[in-house]
């Protein structure tokens, strides 16, 4: 609502374009632990592995010292993976990156086909 009512007013609608990313995340948690809790199976999707490495990495590293930087081939394949699960493996790692480096620098991320 608040974004239909901007006009383009570029610094609040990149606060609330993240507020609506934050808030699509905290749902897809929310369903898969209601599919943990209830034994149930994982809900897979075709996704793009660069589009979500690269979304995730940024949101978990963000508030650290860290600064990500990307080395992703263009034409990854698509995956028909739980994206849910997937984004709580790269939070992890992310974290225990921050972690790792207390001082900061520069966390490289690397994808590539393999074959």
């Amino acid at each position: 609502m608040a974004k239909l009512s901007l006009h383009e007013e570029q610094d609040v609608l990149q606060i609330l374009d993240e507020a609506e990313k934050a808030s699509l995340r905290a749902t897809n948690l929310t369903q898969q632990l209601l599919t943990f809790s209830k034994g149930g199976l994982p809900i897979k999707k075709l996704c793009s592995i660069k589009n979500l490495i690269k979304e995730w990495v940024e949101f978990s590293s963000r508030g650290s010292n860290i600064r990500p930087v990307f080395f992703i081939q263009d034409d990854l394949w698509p995956a028909n993976i739980d994206e849910g699960q997937i984004n709580q493996v790269i939070n992890n790692l992310i974290i225990n990156a921050c972690q790792a480096m207390e001082r900061g620098g520069l966390l490289e991320i690397s994808c590539q086909k393999y074959g």
